[in-house]
């Protein structure tokens, strides 16, 4: 287990999946500090070429692959709590 420390999985039905880490992409500094206004005119113009895209999990994962295991998930996923987007 010693090559296998600080990675990320995720588990569904029969298939294991390894995610990526979370890495900074982009940084932007202001000697003065932050403000709502500076932060809007000035930090979301320079990071926003490195947004990371908002994919919905059926947009990456086909359920179709296997339509039982889809089925299960779905019926389980109406039972979990909801938060909000």
């Amino acid at each position: 287990a010693a090559d296998v420390s600080g990675q990320i999985f995720g588990v569904r039905a029969n298939e294991i999946f390894l995610f990526n880490q979370n890495r900074p992409l982009r940084s932007v500094h202001r000697s003065e500090g932050w403000t709502p206004e500076t932060i809007g005119n000035h930090a979301m113009p320079a990071l926003k070429a490195h947004f990371y895209p908002l994919d919905r999990s059926q947009d990456v994962f086909s359920l179709a692959a296997n339509p039982v295991s889809a089925a299960a998930l779905m019926s389980n996923a109406r039972s979990m709590p909801q938060f909000p987007r």
